[in-house]
């Protein structure tokens, strides 16, 4: 690999268009642009574009992305990787009938940490609830080749899909009509049991039904 070009045409050729669509939406929150289909996509256009990601020896960035504000930089690394996989995930949600703000609002967060590990989370901004929780040294967090990039935004958004298009189940325990225990609620929710079998009780004991009266 040419550390001055390490991403190339022929890299970007190789490509599925799945995986074009990945980098393409990584270099859109970069640039404001996808990328461009003729000939001035050239291996210079490609490396210099992506050069955030590209590996640095030693180093959390390339030293041409350093322009004093480290964290920052480092920041948008991140950045630019989850938030295309979110791009794409919102795409396929789509496709598939599910709506925003009504069955899903990804929120990404980055906690970064230069002299120990990054976290990177996707939550629900409007429920309590975690799409994704990624976490690497920042020093770690960098791409070989255009294939790496497109398997990581890819990876991204095949995870936040799966989580939103599977319900999260939350499992309660009856033994002989008897509530006995729930599992795996979500911190901030409460789980409400509801008897109506109420024939046995007496009448102090009775509540009206917050369901329906």
């Amino acid at each position: 690999m040419n550390s001055n070009t390490p991403y190339t045409r022929p890299q970007w050729n190789a490509l599925n268009e799945e995986e074009q669509q990945a980098v393409d939406a990584v270099c859109a929150y970069l640039h404001g642009i996808p990328m461009p289909r003729d000939e001035q996509l050239t291996d210079s256009f490609l490396s210099t574009s992506l050069r955030l990601l590209q590996p640095a020896d030693e180093a959390y960035i390339p030293d041409e992305e350093n322009d004093g504000d480290l964290t920052h930089a480092i920041q948008k690394k991140f950045h630019a990787i989850y938030h295309a996989g979110i791009t794409l995930a919102e795409t396929s949600l789509n496709r598939q009938g599910k709506k925003p703000t009504q069955d899903f609002n990804l929120l990404l967060v980055v906690e970064m940490d230069i002299h120990d590990t990054t976290h990177v989370v996707i939550v629900d901004w409007n429920s309590p609830r975690r799409y994704l929780h990624e976490w690497t040294e920042a020093m770690d967090f960098q791409f070989a080749d255009l294939k790496a990039i497109a398997t990581k935004v890819l990876a991204v958004r095949n995870t936040l899909v799966k989580e939103v298009v599977n319900p999260q189940r939350i499992y309660v325990v009856v033994e002989c009509g008897i509530f006995k225990e729930a599992h795996d609620i979500p911190r901030g929710l409460e789980v409400h049991c509801l008897d109506y079998d109420v024939e046995h009780l007496p009448p102090e004991r009775l509540e009206i039904s917050p369901l329906d009266g």
